[in-house]
């Protein structure tokens, strides 16, 4: 007993070595690879849109938008380039704030949003993060319009979802519902419960919901896992997965008066190692120093689109960006 328990031992030191190398590897800031695309034009869309979204240049949006739509339309074949459409009206809207832009003018935008992501999960029916994609933009949709319907429609969505695929969906139900219901709904727990999924089917094993305070050796779990599936971690297409995924988890206890185990989920945060080079660091200091005034904001705000800063996660103007944005976005450092 005593000769097999040192074998485990032995193994787990190191596993727990090796996760610890991959997860203090030095932060390097990326603009997604490229698709090959069959001409130029498509080739230039997606490369401004990339370079747009992942250094939160907001104001460069409607350039994106306005490449890729023509890209789409002059070669309607081009599966990627519909997904594409679909993310950048989706990211202009849900972070219209940025802007400055009231969400009455971007009713429009909202349904081509969703008719693009819907379309492009027709093509691409074994594409398992399109779904979130089509329900997160089916409930922003819905809200905007006062559609009770295709709420209540996105709300199923987002929890089968979350069964098929926990890995992904987990975050997108809890990011999306957390935000828009109050702590009162009946779906509200299951969308905290569906945050706590997502790390669960990552890391292999069960956060306990009390104590959700995640530490290197968590972190490098993470990072282990993540050769296999790799929205489980840092990528270059989300430089600061782990980083948006904890502060959302954040804002939903906050929000359900969990103040404790909040600030756990907050703190783990700057112990990842790609905090460094995290755009939004500002966002987790005002949120631990202002946690009681903030639930009673967020509470009266749920269900709102146009929301005054700081907004929690979903209906903020980090909305998409807390994770895929790179490094300084004023700093468009791109590797080529």
């Amino acid at each position: 007993m005593v000769r097999r328990l040192t074998f485990v031992l032995i193994g787990a030191i190191i596993c727990l070595a090796s996760c610890t190398a991959i997860s203090k590897k030095t932060p390097v800031c990326y603009i997604k690879p490229q698709h090959q695309f069959n001409n130029p034009q498509a080739q230039q869309a997606a490369q401004v849109f990339w370079t747009a979204f992942q250094t939160a240049d907001y104001a460069n949006s409607d350039y994106a938008l306005s490449l890729l739509t023509q890209a789409s339309a002059a070669d309607p074949s081009d599966n990627h380039l519909v997904e594409l459409t679909g993310l950048c009206s989706f990211w202009k809207v849900v972070e219209h704030g940025r802007g400055g832009i009231p969400s009455q003018q971007l009713h429009g935008l909202a349904q081509q949003s969703l008719a693009y992501v819907e379309e492009a999960g027709r093509r691409e029916p074994h594409n398992r993060l399109i779904p979130g994609f089509i329900s997160s933009a089916k409930y922003q949709t819905g809200a905007m319009t006062c559609n009770a319907p295709m709420m209540q429609e996105a709300i199923c969505e987002l929890q089968h979802n979350t069964e098929v695929y926990p890995q992904f969906h987990g975050f997108v139900e809890g990011w999306v519902l957390t935000a828009m219901l109050p702590p009162s709904h009946p779906a509200y727990e299951q969308a905290v419960e569906a945050y706590f999924k997502t790390l669960d089917s990552c890391a292999g094993i069960r956060v306990p919901r009390s104590f959700p305070k995640i530490g290197p050796i968590g972190l490098s779990i993470l990072a282990k896992k993540s050769a296999n599936e790799t929205v489980c971690y840092n990528t270059n297409i989300a430089p600061h997965n782990v980083e948006g995924t904890m502060l959302g988890l954040g804002d939903a206890l906050v929000k359900q008066g969990k103040f404790r185990q909040a600030k756990m989920v907050y703190e783990s945060i700057p112990k990842i190692p790609a905090y460094a080079n995290w755009p939004f660091k500002d966002a987790l200091t005002t949120r631990l120093q202002n946690m009681e005034a903030l639930q009673q904001k967020w509470v009266a705000e749920s269900g709102c689109v146009d929301v005054a800063e700081p907004a929690m996660l979903f209906q903020s103007t980090m909305a998409c960006t807390c994770c895929h944005a790179t490094c300084n976005p004023a700093g468009r450092y791109i590797l080529q």
